[in-house]
């Protein structure tokens, strides 16, 4: 069986920016070029800011990413045998992902995101056989609170 990856690699880490600045980590985002997970080796490329591919050299695995504007709107995982997967991704008007889809060799899979309030979201993920469906649930607790800017002393 395939493995599946879910990652979506875009690492954006807060710098230590003072109020007096005029950085931020968005402007200059710290990008994540190569990744060990269990055992595997990534690497990542990125046309500016936005990931293009992520690799997984152990395994011989890659996903490509489609863009519409600044959203990942579709990725191509490519296996070690040649076969091939789609997966689209939509989003709502405040540009949060709502939905990712994809059929692979006669499997189904969805993911649906409901966003409940602003620091939960409920994801259903369907896997649909032939003959069977299975459903699974989960509620995930967002930390949406911002951390207070300090300002450095000035004598």
């Amino acid at each position: 069986m395939k493995k599946i990856y879910f990652l979506l690699p875009i690492l954006l880490f807060t710098s230590c920016a003072t109020v007096d600045e005029d950085t931020s980590a968005e402007d200059n985002p710290i990008l994540v070029t190569k990744m060990v997970q269990d055992g595997d080796n990534f690497t990542f490329s990125y046309n500016g800011a936005k990931i293009v591919t992520m690799t997984n050299t152990t395994d011989n695995f890659k996903r490509t990413y489609t863009y519409s504007v600044d959203l990942i709107t579709k990725y191509l995982d490519t296996y070690a045998d040649g076969s091939t997967q789609t997966t689209n991704v939509t989003y709502n008007s405040s540009n949060k992902i709502t939905k990712k889809s994809s059929t692979y060799q006669g499997v189904t899979y969805t993911t649906d995101y409901a966003y409940i309030g602003a620091d939960r979201v409920r994801i259903t993920d369907v896997i649909a056989h032939t003959n069977s469906t299975k459903t699974y649930v989960k509620d995930v607790y967002l930390n949406t609170a911002k951390p207070a800017m300090k300002k450095t002393g000035q004598g």
